[in-house]
């Protein structure tokens, strides 16, 4: 070991040419700080303007035309089959089904 105090800051102290609490702060002091830092809150502040302007939606009301035909005016008529008209389309579509399958096959 070199006889320079100033080797490491053990020595240093040692020999009172450095402040050893100033050198190297102790973990109780240097938490103790970090949440003194942590805990400082600023209070916020907040700006209000006047100057905005303020949305007013445009209120438009629709309406049908008198002349359009009201949904009970409009009946869709569905021609009612026979039993044996939708049997018959029935076994044509269940026809065409099976072909295609064994077709594939």
């Amino acid at each position: 070991m070199s006889n320079d105090p100033w080797d490491d800051w053990e020595t240093a102290a040692d020999a009172g040419l450095i402040d050893c609490k100033k050198a190297k702060p102790t973990t109780a002091s240097a938490n103790q700080l970090l949440w003194e830092k942590a805990n400082a809150y600023a209070t916020p502040v907040i700006i209000q303007s006047t100057t905005h302007t303020e949305y007013k939606p445009e209120l438009k009301i629709l309406k049908r035309p008198q002349d359009a035909k009201t949904r009970n005016d409009v009946v869709v008529e569905k021609p009612i089959k026979a039993l044996a008209d939708r049997e018959k389309e029935y076994m044509e579509a269940r026809r065409k089904i099976f072909e295609k399958f064994e077709n594939k096959k």
